[in-house]
């Protein structure tokens, strides 16, 4: 995995992200699994780290306000975005120095939506 388990745990405990369990996921029922996967949320956000076999990395960012991502990429520079659409973003992070920034970004940049206090 190009990110580990600690990895993942250290990026979601500095955030106060809550994690459920790592999941196998396949292309369907039957099927080999092709990644392992872990749901993550706050009172802000939710998503997912889905880590594939080959070592490619992506996060779902889930907002539960809702808004088009799509209408607010180019403040979110930086983020390696592979689609955007409604309340869903899908990004790539290569490690686990990119998962951190893009965590932490993203978190601040729906505060600084909201009007809250970054702490």
């Amino acid at each position: 995995m190009a990110l580990s388990e600690k990895d993942v745990l250290q990026a979601a405990n500095k955030l106060g992200l809550s994690l459920g369990e790592w999941k196998k996921v396949s292309e369907r029922p039957g099927k080999e699994p092709f990644g392992m996967e872990i749901d993550f949320s706050s009172d802000l956000i939710s998503g997912k780290i889905h880590v594939r076999n080959s070592g490619e990395v992506y996060v779902l960012f889930i907002s539960k306000d809702v808004f088009n991502w799509k209408n607010h990429l180019e403040k979110l520079k930086g983020l390696k975005v592979i689609d955007a659409a409604g309340s869903f973003m899908w990004i790539e992070v290569s490690d686990a120095k990119e998962l951190n920034n893009a965590l932490e970004n993203v978190i601040k940049y729906i505060k600084e939506l909201k009007g809250v206090k970054n702490s």
